[in-house]
């Protein structure tokens, strides 16, 4: 009953959404994943699809944490 859609994506690319069209895209701890170029590009996505006036949040560490 929300406005909160919920679509699995599997494009390098957000073709599928229109310009300024969400209020937040918020990204935490992925694009680190990802081949650079393929990461810039979903960066330059996530500008395109923000609405003006709206939030982009992207997380990524700054350091590598280590593990056990």
């Amino acid at each position: 009953g929300g406005r909160i859609e919920f679509r699995l994506h599997d494009a390098p690319d957000l073709g599928a959404f229109e310009d300024a069209s969400f209020d937040l895209v918020y990204t935490d701890l992925v694009l680190q994943h990802l081949p650079p170029a393929l990461a810039r590009g979903y960066l330059a996505e996530f500008t395109r699809v923000v609405r003006p006036g709206g939030a982009l949040v992207v997380g990524a560490p700054d350091r590598e944490r280590r593990t056990a």
